[in-house]
């Protein structure tokens, strides 16, 4: 049976203290305990802290002599505002060492009050004994420091119509000091205004619909505070409209020393306001290629409606000229490039390029076009036309001058052209039986239509509503998403687009099984699209199967029930498969000087990584190398026993540290299996010496970055977000951590089997300490970020390692959804012990620290040594209690107590 400890609502955690010898006095007119004394080694604490900041902890160690005439229990109670009223504690023999700590969350001011230690012979602590309650004095300063409310700005607006907030910045120095701002984004859609008197005004210019992140960093005196910025642009009635220009290419004619007509372009500004545009014009070169210039023979000028063109032939002599007027908003909309042509002289005009697309919101029709033929001067003639590719059909191929010859798509040739490039056909026009020379022109022909790559996550839990991230390109071109989104059996109850390569949908999916997710078009053209899986939450029964070996990394494929480990001694993947029949069974592949592995964006393939450098795909379901690629570089090995498997973003992105003692990261692009460096970032300064090392969260978004272990002073953990592709520094000045764990959707970590923060890196909680009596070996926070998970050894066992163990690993289980109010410690829920050792319980280098993860849906671990695999069931009143605590009123403190000795029967 597992062994659980349930937490009920009280305002203090008691600890008993175990205890011998004696007899003796007591408090509180209970019957004597023959010389059962507690001491203390101080009386009074005090804490001088700014606010906001994490505190040490100030440590009271209580000392017992004597023995209690009967049951024993023991527990600390904080009286007065001042002091958390959880109270962690570890019990080492005839001491506890009680860990004293400011109530989170204190203004500032100054606090006093007593913690009372009390030792009792009952649960209720109606007697107490051994002199106590002993008092401790504690004197709490809390001091000014630089906050900012709201800590984090989340605004929704309607493109078109821009948003503002007020940030209240609270200074150390009062209302009047000086502060500073830098703002952080993708484009200059988040603006600061001028400081007022403790505000800072902000300003989120009107966007294309979308969701967009940025954050401000807000400094003073030395201090740094961080306001994440979470921008929701909902689209206007009638949806966004991107910048359009008409006519979408001119041909304008004149001759020697004159100047052409005037002609005009239309142009219509993007639907959410911005009236930012640039006008630039580019020739075409003698090798055909365009450079921009302002001084060429075209003159544009904006008007109230469009632009005006003319075009001077005063430095030309007779010919065909080609130009380029390109329209460029500011981001996020789309540039804008019209073709220009110039006939100067007699003979056919020669028609200006022609630009055609094809995107999701394409119809028929306008896969249809024509031009004007025409004489630059003298009688009219009859012309005949060609093109030199069959995609593109010219519906009249013959006519007179001053007619439009007209052409058009074959809209069955669309499915075999390559997405996202351009075809280009070249239209010939003769006007025969005459002296005159032929024109050409091109038609170019750019397919864009959506198409998805990747879902993140890959795979669901049925019933258990997530957030799916959904990779691809195209998708701004889409107006109304809901209807073109395919989900095949899936409901999104939301979607959202972050960016022309990314979607965000909420769903909760009802249906088991493969679920294909793509996006139409208005010609019902193929595209790429991707499968979500769905399975079936699963109770996996506990287990224990041998496999030797030092594993360096541990992956769970929920869509196969397989187990596989990076067995680095054994320079093998080993896989641990389930059947319900049949049980566990293990199979090995070999992989010489194996390094680590992950699996693909899309659960279909293992990357594998070895020393030697070569980079191996492996098909998930029968383990058969299908691609090889040798890098370039070494790839390094930063941890010799410790890795969360190569980390994978939802992009396809692979991430790899390459290098030897001074690396850098490159990736693996999983779309067209090749190594790639990292974007570079001139802001951006990286020390990567012995490291770095990574793990992503399960939806492939949010991947943390450690720079190295080696060097002094510790450079600053960063972080990168998939839809941006780009690393940045932590703002919570977070350097080193060894073990970092993240729920799926990243938005809990827990660092170093300590430490919960959420995705902003604010600080959610710490977990208590350990027992003395167990080592910890491995943690993992669940999927949903709600439990932390602590493994650890009994120290008994750790040190006779030569002998049969006397207990069982145990696993800690902390409520990681948040503390209590005033607290910053997280409440353990419960414990519950593993079947079997996992890996050897020697303390040297020689025995690694056993690897551990978690299924999908929460229910069960698995933890791999160099011995075992070690398949635990978590029980169902751990993964679901709440695990609060009511913490009561200042100045009305109840104790709790737990029974630490039982008196003999």
């Amino acid at each position: 049976m597992p062994k659980i400890r349930t937490f009920l609502g009280l305002s203090l955690l008691s600890v008993l203290l175990a205890c011998g010898g004696g007899g003796g006095g007591d408090a509180g007119g209970t019957p004597p305990s023959s010389g059962f004394r507690v001491s203390l080694d101080r009386s009074n604490v005090s804490f001088d802290f700014e606010e906001g900041q994490t505190v040490t902890p100030a440590v009271v160690i209580a000392s017992s002599s004597g023995t209690p005439s009967g049951d024993l229990y023991i527990g600390a109670v904080a009286e007065g505002e001042g002091i958390d009223p959880y109270i962690d504690a570890v019990i080492e023999g005839t001491q506890a060492r009680f860990s004293l700590r400011p109530r989170a969350s204190l203004a500032p001011g100054n606090y006093s009050g007593r913690v009372l230690l009390k030792a009792c012979e009952d649960a209720a602590c109606t007697r107490t004994i051994g002199g106590t309650p002993l008092p401790v004095s504690y004197t709490v300063k809390v001091r000014k420091g630089l906050t900012v409310t709201p800590s984090e700005l989340n605004i929704v607006a309607v493109s078109g119509n821009e948003a503002s907030a007020v940030l209240k910045v609270n200074h150390p120095d009062g209302p009047g000091g000086s502060f500073s701002d830098t703002v952080r984004s993708d484009g200059a859609w988040l603006r600061t205004g001028v400081h007022g008197i403790g505000e800072l005004p902000v300003t989120l210019k009107s966007l294309r619909s979308g969701t967009y992140f940025g954050s401000i960093e807000i400094r003073a005196s030395g201090r740094l505070v961080n306001v994440p910025v979470r921008y929701t642009v909902t689209p206007p009635p009638g949806g966004d409209r991107d910048l359009q220009v008409s006519p979408q290419s001119l041909s304008l004619a004149t001759t020697e020393n004159a100047s052409s007509a005037v002609q005009t372009l239309n142009v219509t500004l993007p639907s959410w306001g911005d009236t930012t545009l640039g006008i630039y014009t580019a020739y075409q070169q003698a090798n055909g290629e365009y450079v921009q210039s302002s001084g060429g023979w075209l003159s544009v000028q904006r008007t109230a409606n469009g632009a005006s063109v003319v075009a001077s032939a005063a430095a030309l002599s007779q010919g065909s000229y080609n130009a380029q007027i390109l329209f460029n908003p500011a981001a996020p909309g789309t540039p804008i490039v019209v073709p220009v042509s110039l006939t100067v002289g007699a003979g056919l005009v020669k028609p200006a390029d022609q630009q055609l697309s094809v995107t999701a919101e394409t119809s028929s029709s306008a896969l249809q076009g024509q031009v004007a033929i025409a004489l630059a001067a003298g009688n009219t003639v009859a012309w005949s036309a060609s093109s030199d590719a069959t995609w593109l059909k010219l519906l009249n191929a013959s006519g007179q001058t001053g007619q439009a010859l007209r052409y058009q798509v074959d809209s069955s040739a669309l499915d075999s052209m390559t997405n996202f490039a351009e075809s280009e056909a070249t239209v010939t026009v003769r006007a025969p039986q005459t002296q005159i020379s032929p024109v050409s022109f091109k038609v170019s022909l750019r397919k864009a239509i959506p198409e998805v790559h990747y879902v993140g996550p890959y795979l669901l839990v049925q019933n258990q509503a997530a957030e799916v991230y959904v990779r691809g390109r195209g998708f701004d071109q889409v107006q109304d998403l809901a209807a073109r989104l395919q989900l095949s059996g899936l409901a999104a109850s939301q979607i959202s687009r972050l960016s022309d390569t990314q979607l965000l949908l909420s769903v909760n999916p009802t249906n088991t099984g493969k679920h294909v997710i793509g996006i139409g078009n208005a010609l019902g053209l193929g595209s790429g699209s991707t499968e979500l899986r769905v399975i079936a939450a699963r109770s996996y029964p506990a287990a224990a199967l041998a496999t030797a070996g030092k594993k360096r990394t541990i992956l769970f494929d929920a869509e196969r029930q397989a187990v596989y480990a990076v067995n680095v001694e054994g320079e093998t993947i080993d896989r641990m498969r389930f059947d319900a029949q049949a049980g566990w069974s293990l199979d090995s592949v070999s992989i010489p000087a194996i390094l680590d592995a992950g699996i693909g964006p899309d659960g279909q393939q293992l990357l594998v990584s070895s020393k030697s450098g070569i980079l191996r795909l492996l098909n998930a379901a029968n383990l058969q190398t299908e691609f090889s690629l040798q890098s370039s570089e070494s790839l390094l090995e930063s941890l010799t026993y410790l890795s969360n498997g190569i980390p994978t973003g939802n992009d396809g992105r692979a991430w790899l540290a390459v290098g030897q003692s001074w690396a850098e990261l490159q990736y693996f692009d999983h779309r067209s299996r090749s190594l790639k460096p990292r974007p570079q970032q001139a802001e951006l300064s990286t020390s990567f010496y012995g490291g770095p090392w990574m793990v992503m969260a399960r939806n492939g978004e949010r991947m943390l970055v450690v720079q190295s272990a080696s060097i002094s002073s510790d450079p600053p953990m960063l972080y990168l977000d998939s839809s941006e592709g780009l690393l940045k520094t932590n703002p919570a000045a977070l350097t080193f951590s060894y073990d970092m764990q993240l729920s799926a959707d990243g938005n809990r970590v827990l660092f170093d089997f300590s430490t919960v923060r959420d995705r902003n890196f604010g600080l959610i909680g710490q977990l208590p300490s350990l027992p003395s009596t167990h080592v910890v070996q491995a943690g993992l926070i669940s999927p949903d970020g709600k439990r932390a998970y602590v493994l650890a050894y009994a120290d008994s066992d750790m040190g006779n390692f030569d002998q049969a163990p006397t207990q069982l690993p145990r696993v800690f289980v902390y409520d990681s959804s948040q503390a209590s109010s005033g607290s910053i410690a997280l409440t353990e829920v419960g414990q519950f012990d593993l079947t079997a050792y996992p890996g050897c319980r020697r303390t040297d280098g020689s025995c690694p620290r056993p690897r551990a993860t978690i299924s999908p849906d929460g229910q069960t671990l698995f933890v791999v040594g160099n011995e075992k695999l070690v398949v635990a069931p978590i029980p169902s009143a751990l993964r679901s209690s709440t695990g609060a605590r009511r913490i009561g009123a200042a100045g009305t403190p109840s104790l709790r107590t737990y029974l630490w000795r039982k008196s003999a029967p």
